[in-house]
């Protein structure tokens, strides 16, 4: 019987019996049945039956012409969520097979869609997984209006059978499917891939790893913003799947702690640094979410209850633009500074903040209202829930990647501001640690090359290899003397600003709450404990660290929680051209310990 057939086998049939082809659309007059009981040898009558016309009149010149049927066959790339509708007759899923040559390269370009439709078809949105070979037989052409492109639709879809009386029926679309054939190779861990981008780490390399697509597994471990699971891979990696563009994340209230999720053609949103941070993937509306294995049913769920679909359009946080319409990347950087910026100062209410030191807080600030002051002046465009449209899934699916992956609807944004969505907010206190291991790796390497080990006195780090960082601190100190330092709740650093009293930000200072912005600086990094003549000391002296920057790169950003947040581009301080190649380093808040001297 056919259904036992080699993927080969139905291939050969196909490219036999179906006069129009193009890979891996096959089209003729003959339903498959009636070919693969020919091709198995079936009962002549049997076969008289299969072939025979619908109607019943003997006069051929009015008897129907049949009419042409599509069959597809090649490797499944990508599968849609179910969307459910009230009507179980209306729910459908799509599917997009490419064709696959003899030697087992793709042709991107031969991809078909296919619909499938009814409440019988659902279930075999179980087997459909990327990377499994399938034949579908028996389909109709149907052209989509809101995409304004054709699709193939199948027909009333059946489990493979020996009955031959499907023949007589209406055409029924038949599913067969085959396991990909896997070629060994070895396991890449996720962990020392990521480790070891760190010896070239860069904006621009962390800006081309955004928008790619990776595949990923693990177990879960909790939920985080509503619609962002962290799992936890074999390599005990933390990786966080966002689902804000992801049709239908209703089914989280499957998900239990220890479930075994897999994740197929995610889109790379945030690629960790070398002082901190987590992979994150995103979920577009062609990628796979797929649960293995359940947890336990004494494990808790990630979620209770059914919520609503408003999620981060409610006016909580409405001041982070519309998280289901702005690209994930961006969205990712907003909720990654969101918490960062909240072990750096104490945010909310005056007895949220009372204890808390004076000039790191900011009492009738909330901390989403800064990060949002921060992002417009950088010049990011948040969108707003206001031009929000209703879309279904056949637009969501068939439109997301209409030009290429990297410019998937769901991540697409600016280059000059992708660029900015790859830095990171830093912390003195991990500032700190990155330049104790550039120093301590600077020693090794210089010790390596000679038979005596020796330390490094002191060591710069340029602002091109910190162009990443988003520096956020407190200023504290006296502009005519010079001596100022950057500090948060998480530690101090001297800093050092050339042209103090050229820089319009800080000779506009007047005593109100603000942020400040410096567009790049450097790191210098002393180890006294490597001077000759204090060597032999009981005690060894903490390293030395200082930043060094230009007072006219330095711009004010009001804090003082009364003025409304305008999201023209007019008022956008930093708008950068897209050809321009700029790091802006984050420096806010001053702590004042000795009031600052303007005179």
């Amino acid at each position: 019987m056919y259904t036992n057939w080699a993927r080969e086998d139905a291939l050969a049939v196909l490219e036999a019996n179906y006069p129009t082809q193009d890979p891996p659309l096959y089209t003729g007059t003959q339903p498959w049945v009636s070919i693969a009981l020919a091709k198995d040898g079936a009962d002549p009558d049997l076969l008289l039956a299969a072939n025979a016309p619908e109607s019943d009149s003997r006069d051929s010149k009015k008897a129907k012409k049949r009419k042409r049927v599509h069959a597809v066959y090649g490797r499944v790339t990508c599968v849609s969520p179910i969307s459910q509708q009230v009507d179980r007759a209306n729910c459908h899923f799509f599917v997009e097979v490419e064709h696959v040559h003899t030697d087992g390269h793709s042709t991107t370009q031969s991809v078909v869609n296919v619909m499938f439709t009814g409440a019988q078809s659902m279930q075999w949105h179980l087997f459909l997984r990327p990377g499994k070979f399938v034949l579908l037989s028996d389909l109709t052409k149907v052209f989509s209006r809101e995409c304004g492109l054709f699709l193939l639709q199948t027909t009333n879809v059946e489990q493979p059978s020996a009955t031959p009386a499907i023949a007589k029926a209406p055409l029924k679309t038949i599913v067969l499917i085959w396991d990909a054939v896997r070629l060994p190779s070895p396991r890449l861990s996720v962990a020392s891939w990521v480790g070891d981008s760190f010896d070239t780490y860069s904006q621009h390399e962390a800006s081309r790893c955004c928008g790619k697509l990776m595949d990923y597994e693990g177990r879960v471990s909790k939920l985080l913003w509503d619609d962002c699971v962290e799992i936890r891979g074999p390599d005990d990696a933390n990786v966080l799947i966002c689902l804000f563009h992801f049709p239908f994340v209703d089914g989280l209230v499957r998900l239990r702690e220890g479930a075994t999720v897999q994740i197929r053609l995610a889109h790379v949103l945030r690629w960790p640094t070398p002082i901190g941070g987590k992979l994150v993937l995103g979920l577009c509306p062609r990628s796979h979410f797929t649960i293995t294995a359940y947890g336990g049913a004494t494990s808790p769920c990630v979620v209770v209850g059914t919520r609503p679909r408003q999620g981060h359009s409610s006016k909580k946080w409405a001041q982070l633009g519309d998280f289901r319409r702005q690209s994930m990347i961006l969205s990712m950087w907003l909720l990654e500074s969101l918490e960062l910026l909240a072990k750096k100062f104490s945010f909310g209410s005056d007895a949220q903040v009372r204890c808390g030191p004076s000039l790191m807080t900011f009492p009738r600030v909330r901390r989403r209202e800064a990060v949002a002051r921060v992002a417009k002046t950088l010049g990011f465009a948040l969108a707003s829930d206001r031009e929000k449209t209703a879309t279904t899934l056949g637009a969501l699916f068939l439109n997301c990647h209409s030009h290429d992956t990297m410019n998937c609807v769901a991540i697409q944004m600016e280059l000059a501001e992708k660029r900015l969505a790859s830095t990171r907010v830093v912390t003195i206190r991990e500032l700190q640690k990155f330049g104790e291991g550039v120093l301590s790796q600077m020693t090794t390497q210089t010790a390596s090359g000679s038979r005596e080990a020796t330390r490094l006195l002191s060591l710069r780090i340029s602002r091109d290899e910190l162009d990443w960082c988003l520096l956020i601190g407190c200023i504290r100190g006296s502009l005519e003397s010079g001596d100022l330092e950057i500090c948060d709740r998480t530690g101090s650093i001297p800093l050092h600003l050339d042209g103090r009293k050229d820089g319009e930000a800080l000779t506009r200072l007047h005593g109100g709450r603000c942020i400040y912005l410096i567009h790049g600086f450097e790191l210098s990094v002393e180890d006294f404990n490597a001077v000759e003549n204090l060597k032999g000391r009981d005690e060894s002296f903490p390293l030395a660290y200082c930043v060094s920057g230009s007072a006219s790169d330095v711009t004010c950003i009001a804090m003082n929680g009364e003025e409304d947040i305008n999201w023209s581009p007019e008022g956008n301080l930093l708008a950068i051209a897209p050809g321009e190649r700029q790091l802006l380093v984050l420096v806010t808040n001053w702590r004042v310990e000795k009031p600052l001297s303007f005179q």
